[in-house]
């Protein structure tokens, strides 16, 4: 069992440290490219859900303009995603006789799935009513990024129609816990990547909502890697298109 906790634990660990790094580094290179974006000019409900609509087009139209430098960081996804696939079951199996792992994993998994809303949620309305308009924004595009992995969560959900650990649905991959929570952390370690505190302390939440989920047999650790994936690719992508003051 220890060796097949450890396999998934290493994935994620990798993944999660790899990202606050480059998160850190303002030339890194966004996985899906375009123009700086133009500051915007309306940042109501109403400029909120244009951005949204926005998003979802490119998001779903993204795989049409990858370039070669985007397989720097899709190819090994797709292959660490594809080698865990292979071991899932041997995995969660192993993790099925520690049942001790259930109740912590639960309460992380609460938190998971309240925090990736509530943080930025906060975050915005106490920017606008403080009048600071980096936090305005990082709590805006937080927000932007977990709508929009709910829609892409959602989809890839009804069509693979992949069954649970736990035999409860066939709503298993990929994670939308760890999804929501590696895009919040994309958002807030490139608004906030001067405040190492923040970059890692993010990072380190997702990766343990993640562990969380397949401790709980939730999810198998494919649908986890493959969550953290996404989520992080969606952050990054509302950061690029819409960040003003993150690299300030």
């Amino acid at each position: 069992m220890f060796k097949a906790s450890a396999s998934v634990l290493a994935l994620l660990l990798c993944f999660s440290l790899s990202s606050p790094l480059m998160a850190q580094t303002t030339a890194a290179q966004d996985i899906i490219q375009s123009e700086r974006p133009v500051p915007p000019t309306n940042t109501s409900i109403t400029g909120f859900a244009v951005d949204f609509l926005n998003d979802q087009k490119g998001i779903w139209t993204s795989p049409f303009h990858m370039t070669a430098g985007d397989a720097k960081f899709l190819a090994p996804a797709a292959l660490g995603v594809g080698t865990l696939a292979i071991f899932d079951h041997k995995i969660s199996n192993s993790i099925k006789s520690d049942t001790g792992l259930r109740s912590p994993s639960s309460a992380i998994s609460n938190v998971g799935l309240i925090a990736p809303y509530a943080v930025p949620g906060t975050l915005w309305f106490l920017g606008a009513t403080r009048h600071d308009s980096h936090a305005a924004e990082a709590g805006r595009l937080g927000l932007e990024a977990q709508l929009n992995s709910e829609v892409v969560m959602n989809v890839i959900k009804i069509a693979t129609g992949r069954t649970r650990p736990n035999m409860e649905d066939n709503r298993s991959f990929p994670s939308g816990h760890t999804m929501s929570a590696f895009a919040l952390a994309a958002v807030m370690s490139r608004e906030y990547h001067d405040k190492p505190l923040v970059v890692f302390g993010s990072y380190g939440f997702a990766t343990a909502v993640g562990l969380a989920r397949v401790g709980g047999l939730n999810h198998f650790p494919s649908d986890v890697v493959a969550g953290a994936v996404i989520g992080e690719l969606i952050g990054r992508y509302v950061v690029h298109h819409h960040a003003v003051l993150a690299e300030q």
